[in-house]
């Protein structure tokens, strides 16, 4: 289900990349020519009615052997509220004893998030326990937990922001014009339709491989650096920037497999209480060679476990910690795979899918830079309850974070084949441009 959700967003994302390409089309949209199938059906509702298809059978397939299980095993170990205990006999076989693992706690991450978490809700139980001496204190810290919030989320959405304006609408405007006196010279000046993007493609039928000698002729819409643009199109490597993308793309999907486990875990899973003096439990790893699920910490300083939340605040960190974290990992996510495929050099291409690591690691960066040793120390000894007590072996505790790579397939493999960078791609450059490339990589030549 968490799978299901994580695609729906990253097809979302994907549309707005679309519906924006939209906005820019009235001036050309009077040029554009549509050829049908001889079905009548248009290519696009082929691609529509196949993708249904697919998402038929994969929620069919889902459920079958997923979600109707779950629901049986559930009914047999009925120990939580039903939605949540569906949710685990996805993932836990109970009915199974293969070497169980008593699970204590689950650390928190070193990052701006993680420790907006983990402050907020001991300064809260303090208050609200009735333990906090220096009630000023307790709530300069919660102003200071948002804060650090605000600024990361702010930082990120400007660099995203100015990537947006900045960086990417150049590399876009000039790997389309390549392309489009490409196209022209390829398929001749009468083999071409405009599209509605204002951009020359070529008619199916009338490519000419030897016309790209002309793309040095300046006397036939060509220049000097015409050939090394367009073979320098990632797209004329569909191998390598696949490869880069799914990197990247796996990159992303870290950020958000640990975002979903703590929010399922905080807002489904830890109990809804009553009160916040109701929100920690202390744990004592008194277990020297490393307890099973314990503490790795040893220093004869509790651990505070999460172990509930009230609604109101349970709410608050929906919309002010999970959904910046995970809104703002699905858009670099997009705007960083619409980079790398606007890239029209491979040497750059490496350059900047580790620059894109940079508005990722920013939470990480603050947190090492702003935090204090003891707001550190705090973090460290803050716990989250497992969503889970027993944990036996089984496919789905080994295996389940498989889905997150299945996910990061699908996103290359859509956004490769519905990307808007080059609008009515027609795969036509790689027969002429992978010798060309491996003519200019030879060192005899």
């Amino acid at each position: 289900m968490v799978a299901l959700f994580v695609c729906s967003a990253l097809l979302a994302a994907a549309g707005v990349e679309a519906s924006q390409e939209l906005e820019h089309t009235s001036l050309a949209s009077s040029a554009a020519t549509i050829t049908p199938t001889n079905s009548g059906i248009l290519p696009e509702t082929h691609s529509l009615l196949w993708a249904l298809a697919a998402l038929a059978v994969l929620v069919a397939v889902v459920y079958l052997f997923l979600v109707k299980p779950a629901i049986d095993q559930n009914r047999r170990h009925a120990e939580r509220l039903p939605c949540t205990g569906i949710f685990e006999s996805m993932v836990i076989n109970h009915d199974s004893n293969d070497e169980i693992e008593i699970r204590m706690h689950d650390p928190f991450d070193e990052d701006a998030y993680s420790l907006a978490i983990a402050l907020i809700v001991r300064d809260l139980y303090s208050l609200a326990s009735g333990k906090a001496q220096k009630k000023g204190l307790r709530y300069t810290r919660l102003l200071f937990s948002v804060g650090l919030i605000a600024l990361t989320v702010s930082l990120q959405v400007a660099i995203l922001a100015g990537t947006k304006h900045y960086v990417t609408p150049q590399q876009v405007a000039d790997i389309r014009d390549s392309y489009d006196k490409y196209e022209l010279i390829m398929y001749g000046k009468g083999n071409t339709i405009v599209n509605k993007h204002g951009k020359h493609r070529g008619i199916e039928g009338f490519f000419n491989a030897s016309s790209f000698v002309d793309l040095k002729d300046k006397k036939k819409g060509g220049d000097g650096d015409l050939q090394k643009n367009v073979c320098n199109i990632p797209l004329s490597q569909l191998n390598f920037i696949g490869l880069v993308l799914l990197v990247w793309s796996i990159t992303c999907m870290a950020q958000l497999k640990k975002c979903v486990e703590n929010f399922v875990a905080i807002v489904f899973f830890a109990q809804t209480k009553r009160s916040m003096a109701e929100a920690l439990t202390e744990f004592m790893d008194d277990d020297d060679d490393g307890d099973e699920g314990g503490s790795d910490i040893n220093d004869g300083i509790p651990i505070q476990v999460i172990t509930g939340l009230t609604w109101p605040v349970k709410v608050m960190m929906i919309f002010c910690i999970f959904l910046p974290d995970m809104l703002t990992t699905l858009y670099v996510l997009w705007l960083g795979s619409r980079w790398l495929v606007a890239t029209n050099d491979f040497g750059n291409l490496l350059s900047n899918a580790v620059a894109l690591e940079f508005i990722l690691a920013l939470k990480c960066l603050l947190f090492y830079a702003l935090v204090s040793e003891r707001n550190k120390r705090d973090l460290r000894h803050t716990g989250l309850a497992p969503s889970w007590d027993k944990e036996p072996a089984g496919f789905g505790i080994y295996f389940s974070s498989i889905v997150w790579a299945v996910a990061a397939f699908c996103w290359v493999y859509y956004y490769v084949h519905h990307q808007q960078v080059l609008p009515d791609y027609k795969w036509d450059i790689t027969a002429v441009c992978t010798p060309w490339l491996q003519s200019q990589l030879d060192p005899s030549n």
